[in-house]
C-alpha cells in the first residue's frame, strides 16, 4: 500500500514538474497531453483488468463441485 501510495504521489510531482517547465509556452497542451496518457493507461489497465477476472475460475469451483457431487452420493442411498 506504501508503494502505491508514493508511485502516485510521484505521477502527481512529475505532472506539477510539466505543468511548471511548460508554464510560459504550453502549460495547457502540456497538462493536457500528460491526462491524455494517463487516461490511455487507465483504460488499459482496466481492459487488461477485466480480461484477468474473466480467465480466473469461478469462485470455489472445485469446492461446489466437490459439494454437488458429495450430494449426488447421498440421493443415491
Amino acid at each position: 500500500m506504501t508503494a502505491l501510495f508514493c508511485i502516485g504521489l510521484a505521477v502527481v510531482l512529475f505532472v506539477l514538474l510539466v505543468a511548471v517547465v511548460f508554464w510560459e509556452e504550453n502549460r495547457l497542451l502540456a497538462i493536457g497531453v500528460l491526462a491524455g496518457l494517463f487516461a490511455v493507461g487507465g483504460f488499459a489497465a482496466l481492459l487488461f483488468l477485466r480480461s484477468e477476472t474473466r480467465r480466473r475460475p469461478r469462485f470455489l469451483a472445485a469446492t461446489l463441485a466437490e459439494l454437488r457431487k458429495d450430494q449426488k452420493e447421498l440421493d443415491q442411498k
